[in-house]
């Protein structure tokens, strides 16, 4: 089972399954690239980056970002958690 929390346009990795937190963060560099102008930024991002403010994802993007995510892991976000 996969678990990802959202919070303040953040992604706060727990765990999921048996990935550690540093191979989530991978794959997740790897799908915000497809989501921003500048995906050079995230050389320099860590897993306290705000996506939106620092890695310039544009907010009307995220909602990609989440259903790739949501496709990758097979898991859900509830309307309110990506409002």
């Amino acid at each position: 089972m996969c678990e990802i929390s959202y919070k303040s346009d953040r992604f706060e990795h727990v765990m999921v399954g048996k990935m550690e937190d540093s191979k989530i963060y991978e794959e997740l560099v790897e799908i915000l690239k497809h989501h921003t102008k500048h995906p050079e930024i995230l050389i320099n991002s860590t897993m306290e980056s705000h996506i939106v403010n620092d890695v310039k994802v544009k907010s009307i993007r995220l909602v990609d970002v989440f259903l790739e995510c949501e496709d990758k892991y097979g898991i859900l976000f509830a309307d309110d958690e990506i409002d």
